[in-house]
């Protein structure tokens, strides 16, 4: 959340305006409407299944944050309909890459201008970790680096010591994941008393 608070606070001006999808985790919702409505910084949020819609909601000085696969609904987006589309109207595009890791998806190669990562959930793997990575263009990283500085001249506590080793096995573990979870939704979908697999 640090790494959440840290994008958008750092690319934000006051009178700037976000453009978010509505399946943002809980603590994402709280930083759009508690937090950042404190420096005059608005959002609109955007359905994830009325992209159509998207249109009409561009505001001034937009900048667009979502996540995708979403915490918790899973929803998913279409990246490269995204990348498109914020290109088209020069939005600065945010996106949260918690589940997938970027083992499984890579936004920037779709046209995120910055993405960010949870170390806390597949990226450790051990619960060991609680921090969050940011990653983008050279431009933006710098408007971003102010919010977060090197360890010893830090002003929030924002960047960890070191990177765990459990990192390593990435591939292998997130491998595992999908086998498992492919093995997981054939059986669901045969199973007489399952209705649906989403």
């Amino acid at each position: 959340m640090s790494a959440i608070f840290t994008t958008l606070a750092g690319l934000c001006a006051s009178g700037d305006h976000i453009l978010a999808c509505r399946s943002v985790f809980g603590s994402t919702h709280s930083i759009l409407t508690k937090l950042l409505p404190k420096w005059n910084i608005s959002h609109t949020y955007a359905h994830v299944n009325d992209t159509e819609s998207w249109e009409s909601l561009r505001c001034r000085k937009p900048k667009f944050c979502l996540e995708t696969p979403s915490n918790p609904a899973v929803d998913i987006l279409d990246l490269q309909w995204l990348g498109e589309f914020s290109k088209k109207h020069n939005l600065i595009l945010i996106v949260d890459n918690c589940f997938a890791t970027p083992y499984l998806q890579q936004p920037i190669q779709f046209g995120a201008d910055v993405v960010l990562h949870s170390a806390t959930k597949y990226l450790d793997g051990q619960g060991r970790v609680l921090g969050g990575i940011i990653a983008g263009r050279a431009d933006l990283m710098e408007e971003i680096r102010f919010f977060a500085p090197p360890p010893d001249q830090h002003f929030l506590p924002l960047m960890p010591g070191s990177f765990p080793k459990a990192w390593k096995p990435l591939a292998v573990r997130m491998d595992r994941h999908c086998e498992n979870a492919i093995q997981l939704a054939k059986w669901l979908e045969e199973h007489p008393d399952v209705e649906f697999v989403k």
